[in-house]
């Protein structure tokens, strides 16, 4: 997102072939216009952080304010010790992945631990709580406290408590509202643990990012048309397909 003193960019890696391919696209796009502005091509290893140091490199007469990227835990490292001054965030979809695991694992487990460290009447409330949470993201105006207290609205919501909800929602604007779902206290005990454990919560940066990884990999899938992952290119091969993809797509 191109703004005063910087821009904001989004990052990704696509893997060449299967596992053991040492070819990898690391690709940078505005996260404002979807548009390419950087490609970088690796042919010495698949580390997605090489590909993004590259990037780094060519950007940096840019300055950088904004970097939303997977969770790559070896990159993270490595910004915060030679860029301290890019803000690096983990995009969307890998923020809702993160809080996905941790419902997942109050909703199944061992049979002696049930009603302990998990409850069955959450297993119907996954894909409901993943909306809820997209949509918080989506609507919490860059407020980091705001967007804590829409991630907890679901609690009071399976409780059949709707005064947090919002006016325009059918359960905060009907009174005659029957919920379909609702819960057992110790399930939202485990419900509430999880939430407020996730990174999301636990990390509610100001969240402005339009897009999410989505984008990423709508790029990424333009690039199998020119690289069949089925197919192991040599490296000069590889490089040509690369560079010609971004040039018509760009």
């Amino acid at each position: 997102m191109i703004s005063y003193g910087g821009i904001d960019i989004l990052t990704d890696a696509r893997h060449g072939w299967r596992k053991n391919s040492r070819q990898a696209d690391v690709v940078c796009l505005g996260s404002k216009t979807g548009q390419v502005i950087q490609l970088t091509t690796v042919t010495s290893s698949r580390d997605e952080k090489i590909g993004t140091r590259k990037t780094y490199d060519s950007l940096r007469v840019v300055r950088i304010r904004r970097h939303y990227h997977g969770n790559n835990v070896s990159f993270t490292i490595y910004a915060h010790e030679n860029h301290p001054k890019v803000r690096n965030q983990v995009d969307k979809w890998h923020d809702l992945k993160s809080q996905e695991k941790l419902l997942t694992n109050s909703v199944r487990g061992a049979k002696k631990s049930n009603w302990m460290t998990w409850h069955r009447e959450l297993d119907d409330k996954l894909s409901s709580l993943w909306l809820h949470a997209l949509y918080a993201m989506r609507n919490c105006g860059n407020d980091a406290e705001l967007l804590r207290e829409l991630l907890l609205i679901s609690v009071t919501h399976y409780q059949n408590d709707h005064s947090k909800c919002m006016a325009r929602s059918q359960c905060g604007s009907t009174s005659y509202y029957e919920p379909s779902k609702l819960m057992a206290p110790k399930a939202i005990k485990l419900l509430k643990a999880a939430l407020k454990s996730s990174h999301l919560h636990l990390n509610s940066e100001l969240r402005s990012c339009k897009m999410g990884a989505a984008t990423v990999d709508s790029f990424t899938h333009y690039l199998n048309m020119f690289q069949n992952k089925r197919i192991s290119f040599n490296d000069d091969s590889y490089l040509v397909r690369s560079l010609y993809s971004a040039g018509t797509r760009t």
